[in-house]
């Protein structure tokens, strides 16, 4: 399946969720605020559930948190949907 593909496939499940997250440009987003996100659901799910929630990896996880890898379109997608709008 094409990057493009998946990332519409996730996009419409989110969207049917949460359409909010829809209005957000993720390519848009800097590496600090995908690591924000991150730490926002983390905070919120806790530590292994934030695994199972995003399917990634603990050294994943913690290479996106320090910054030594970029989070990925997808996972931030995965991760939005577990937070509420805020105006």
């Amino acid at each position: 399946m094409e990057r493009r593909e998946l990332l519409g496939d996730i996009l419409g499940e989110i969207m049917s969720a949460n359409p909010w997250c829809a209005k957000i440009n993720i390519s848009a987003l800097d590496d600090e605020a995908r690591r924000t996100i991150l730490l926002r659901v983390k905070s919120k799910l806790g530590f292994t559930r934030i695994l199972e929630a995003l399917g990634v990896s603990k050294g994943s996880l913690y290479n996106y948190v320090q910054g030594v890898r970029s989070v990925s379109d997808n996972v931030v997608l995965r991760a939005l949907q577990y937070l509420d709008e805020k105006v």
